[in-house]
């Protein structure tokens, strides 16, 4: 499933007490997390409910692919959460920086939830590591990972 097909899967749901079901059943289908990455390496911090997200990468060809890990202890969470997948997962870091996240978040928001689980998700996504902030472990050590399975000393992630 693609971000636009998920999308127009929640704008089919009428009331919000769908939407929240499909959420939480989206959340269900993550795959298992491994309790060894529940550390505060991966925790995403600023979120009232505790989530873990951890990037990994793939070489396809010539291309690095990067996936996401990710959990939280809160169902709807989990749900936000395999939506980020939805739209970021799989994608090479070219792929990734060149969408707009803005609008993604935006069209997610109005499709979703209220304009606060859009603004959270947004700043959830600056969080993850992908944005790099220097003084982020856990972001340093993806974009190192990155650096290391691309071959490219000038690797490092940007920020939007």
């Amino acid at each position: 499933m693609d971000i636009d097909e998920l999308s127009e899967n929640f704008e089919l749901l009428d009331d919000w007490e769908d939407k929240y079901r499909y959420l939480i059943d989206l959340g269900e289908k993550l795959p298992p997390f491994a309790e060894e990455c529940r550390t505060d390496e991966w925790k995403v911090s600023g979120c009232q409910s505790q989530v873990w997200l951890v990037p990994s990468f793939v070489r396809e060809g010539n291309d690095v692919r990067l996936h996401f890990a990710g959990d939280s202890d809160a169902a709807i969470v989990r749900g936000l959460i395999a939506v980020v997948l939805t739209a970021f997962d799989g994608k090479t870091r070219e792929e990734i920086l060149s969408l707009d996240v803005a609008a993604v978040f935006a069209r997610l928001g109005r499709t979703i939830c209220r304009r606060a689980a859009a603004t959270g998700l947004a700043r959830w996504w600056k969080k993850s590591g992908f944005t790099h902030q220097k003084d982020n472990y856990a972001s340093k050590r993806a974009a190192d990972e990155y650096s290391r399975i691309s071959g490219q000393a000038d690797a490092e992630p940007q920020r939007h």
